[in-house]
């Protein structure tokens, strides 16, 4: 179903691009409502590149993003992950701070699957932070032979009545247009699938942590 919606929408886009550049070739006095005939097309290639974005996230969701799977340095992707959420934090004010367990055993499990659910949440406590500054910390430590990292913010908190809701699919708390909702699903998909637990703790005013458990012995590796 993904694949039958990705194609008309991306030839929507498309179409949305040519008639934009036709327009710009029309004489301003020959044509009424240029304006709006911009406006109007600039929304229908947004949303469809919107709806492009979403389909790609189904497709991920229903493949669960099948990865090779080799030996990590978990501490080497939350690193990573810091950098490339930097210039983000900057401009949104925002003070990242990490504690890395030292001699943490390496975990045999897909490296882009394991960034992708790191770089989700640290995006996430971003997002939550955005319109107010404030910090976020990511640790990582050996608890009863599982590796756990954690990533905590200071921001607005997430509501009781709907905490319980956060991993399914297609839910957000974003305004329209900012999320699928299939963010979290997939990283709990993902860290389901080693064996490992993922989940949220969260006070209202006071911020939101996110737990994600891997056992040293995962799925991938047995």
């Amino acid at each position: 179903i993904a694949h039958e919606i990705n194609n008309p929408v991306a030839i929507m886009v498309e179409e949305a691009g040519w008639i934009h550049d036709l327009l710009e070739d029309e004489p301003v006095n020959k044509l009424e409502n240029k304006e709006e005939f911009e406006r109007a097309l600039a929304q229908i290639k947004t949303q469809g590149i919107r709806c492009r974005e979403i389909t790609q996230k189904l497709l991920s969701f229903a493949r669960k993003i099948d990865s090779s799977v080799a030996n990590v340095n978990i501490n080497e992707i939350i690193n990573d992950v810091i950098r490339f959420c930097s210039q983000r934090a900057k401009y949104s004010n925002v003070v990242i701070q990490s504690k890395l367990g030292e001699n943490l055993p390496v975990l045999k499990i897909s490296h882009t699957e394991m960034q992708q659910v790191l770089l989700n949440l640290m995006n996430n406590a971003l997002d939550a932070l955005e319109k107010r500054g404030g910090n976020i910390s990511i640790t990582s430590m050996l608890e009863d032979d599982d590796v756990v990292i954690s990533v905590k913010d200071d921001g607005p908190g997430i509501p009781p009545a709907i905490i319980h809701r956060i991993f399914d699919p297609f839910f957000t708390t974003k305004a329209v247009g900012k999320g699928t909702g299939l963010g979290l699903s997939i990283c709990y998909g993902i860290i389901k699938k080693l064996g490992g637990n993922i989940d949220v703790q969260s006070i209202i005013d006071a911020g939101t942590t996110f737990s994600v458990r891997i056992p040293r012995k995962t799925n991938e590796s047995k």
